[in-house]
């Protein structure tokens, strides 16, 4: 699934990238195998147990091909199902805390629900009736529903959508409902029996350190154990437990911390008018916008769907956004091109409400634009301004300062939506490696990206592979250059980015433990196939209305049945 990223575009012009040959990528990728088998980084502890937060499209793969290097898994899912983000909800979160200061690094740590003080019910010893606080609970902090909608299909099509590890079924069409792709990841987990190995319901609460410790990450947890009272009514217990691994892989997914941004007047104009402010998170069912004027702010790709699919039954769309509407960026011209006719384009958002003749902020219902204009027939705002990965558990360690990149413990956040900065190819966590992160990337990503990941967390924790010193873990990448531009999406794209780190694994396994199977990238031929969506993406969203009208069709008949 294309997931938004920012490329700073301001000047209509693209940053250039040496355009590699995938021969140049490989060996590159086996230079980076010969300075590690050089000088390779020691792990205090051989990895044996470790954790996987996450049980999507990232974490799945990644405890599988642990398992399949002898390792220990446990893995860590807050909702009662596996598939993330396409795991769909008729729930949602509230809308999020609204930023009060410019100040990045104060803004990411903030809590975007926060408690002014603990539940009762999560410290009862017994279970406790399912209250509309505990649902609330549930859904704003240990169990959020996904952003997953009733009409979201895939957009990265059917074969290229999953892991090569485990094709789809034969026959499957290239773009489907969020439904099959739920389903998919669930053959996914029955298929390797990773099932029995997930811990549902449970969020992770806080890891730590502790380098003394047979295990030294020790992860805090609090399980949400869910059971019918005498009367058939739904309670619950929230019950406390630790439990220790030598490393720790985080796959939460990049879709889950909703961000909005920090706005003149937005705090007041959500105070004041609650059901008329949402996130593309919260959104589910376009018939909700029946007849309504709508204002959708973000032009990437949840805000090109959804204003698609409102503009079908609303009175008026409009589509507030930032710089150009056109954009040097492919994948995003390609998407941006299937907005209708009939969705008005506005520029970005100045203030919410107006001023007083003292200069206070005014809620009236108004939204004025940068250019000036007023808006002052909005029903309804959705921001479709993507996500920003906090991972609170974390505490102290994450940072949004890229001067901490090799501080011992420190975890840092990009300005990129869903991007860890001081990372080795885009995986290990440079400040301490017994940290992994799968499907958080520097570059436009596809769930292909998934699997090359996961095989150099497995190979270099089972000590089939070596990373290179902390020194040249910074130094090479610089040296080299990505393998690619992170703008780019694609077969050719993709190739080339798992051959960076497939090349690095593969000569390892050579030398190493030639048994090894040699690990393998996408397939050339899936270019033609990649090319064959982009040239067609207008007959698949022609494709994708069909089957909407026809998956509501059939809703509204087993409603009146």
């Amino acid at each position: 699934m294309v997931s938004r990223h920012e490329i700073n575009t301001s000047n209509g012009e693209l940053p250039a990238f040496e355009d590699k040959s995938i021969e140049k990528v490989i060996q590159e990728a086996e230079d980076v195998a010969i300075a590690a088998l050089n000088d390779p980084y020691r792990f205090e502890k051989p990895i044996k147990h470790v954790a996987v937060i996450g049980a999507g499209a990232s974490g799945l793969p990644t405890a599988r091909a642990l398992q399949d290097q002898g390792i220990e898994v446990t893995i860590f899912e807050r909702s009662n199902t596996v598939g993330g983000n396409w795991a769909f909800s008729k729930h949602w979160q509230d809308f999020p805390q609204v930023p009060d200061s410019v100040n990045e690094e104060l803004n990411f740590k903030r809590d975007s629900y926060p408690l002014p003080e603990v539940p009762e019910f999560l410290e009862s010893s017994s279970p406790v009736l399912v209250t509309e606080e505990v649902q609330r609970y549930l859904a704003n902090r240990h169990q959020p529903p996904t952003a997953c909608y009733l009409d979201l299909f895939n957009n990265t099509r059917v074969p290229m959508l999953g892991s090569l590890t485990f094709p789809w079924p034969k026959g499957t069409p290239p773009f489907v409902p969020h439904t099959k792709v739920h389903r998919y990841y669930q053959d996914f987990a029955e298929h390797f029996n990773l099932t029995r190995w997930i811990r549902f319901n449970t969020v992770v609460d806080k890891m730590v350190k502790d380098s003394d410790a047979e295990h030294p990450w020790k992860l805090s947890l609090t399980e949400a154990v869910h059971s019918k009272d005498e009367n058939n009514q739904p309670q619950i217990q929230f019950i406390k437990s630790e439990q220790s691994f030598d490393a720790v892989v985080l796959a939460t997914g990049a879709h889950h911390d909703a961000f909005v941004p920090h706005l003149p007047g937005l705090a007041e104009f959500q105070i004041a008018f609650p059901d008329r402010v949402f996130h593309a998170k919260q959104f589910r069912d376009p018939h909700t916008y029946t007849g309504k004027r709508v204002l959708v702010v973000g032009h990437n790709v949840s805000g090109m769907d959804i204003s698609r699919l409102v503009s079908r039954v609303a009175d008026k769309v409009y589509l507030s956004f930032r710089g150009e509407f056109e954009s040097p960026v492919r994948i995003l011209r390609i998407v941006r091109d299937t907005l209708p006719d009939s969705v008005i384009k506005v520029p970005y958002i100045q203030r919410f409400g107006s001023l007083d003749g003292n200069g206070n902020a005014k809620a009236d219902g108004t939204i004025q634009l940068v250019d000036g204009t007023v808006l002052d027939d909005v029903d309804v705002v959705i921001f479709a301004t993507g996500y920003r990965s906090k991972m609170p558990f974390l505490g102290d360690m994450r940072t949004a300062d890229p001067a901490l990149a090799t501080t011992p413990g420190k975890i840092v956040f990009g300005d990129m939506p869903s991007s860890i900065t001081n990372t080795f190819k885009d995986v290990f966590v440079i400040s301490d490696p017994t940290i992994a992160v799968v499907g958080f990337t520097s570059f436009i990503p596809s769930i292909l990206s998934y699997d090359p990941q996961a095989y150099a967390v497995a190979r270099v924790w089972s000590g089939n592979a070596f990373l290179p010193n902390v020194e040249q873990m910074v130094a090479l990448p610089k040296q080299q250059g990505k393998p690619c531009a992170p703008y780019l999406y694609g077969g050719l794209a993709e190739r080339r980015r798992a051959h960076s780190i497939l090349g690095w694994l593969n000569y390892h396994a050579n030398q190493l433990n030639p048994g090894l199977p040699v690990l393998q990238a996408p397939p050339e031929e899936q270019d033609a196939l990649w090319e064959h969506s982009f040239v067609n993406w207008n007959e698949h969203i022609l494709d994708q209305e069909r089957q909407v009208n026809e998956r509501r069709k059939h809703r509204l008949q087993d409603t009146s049945n």
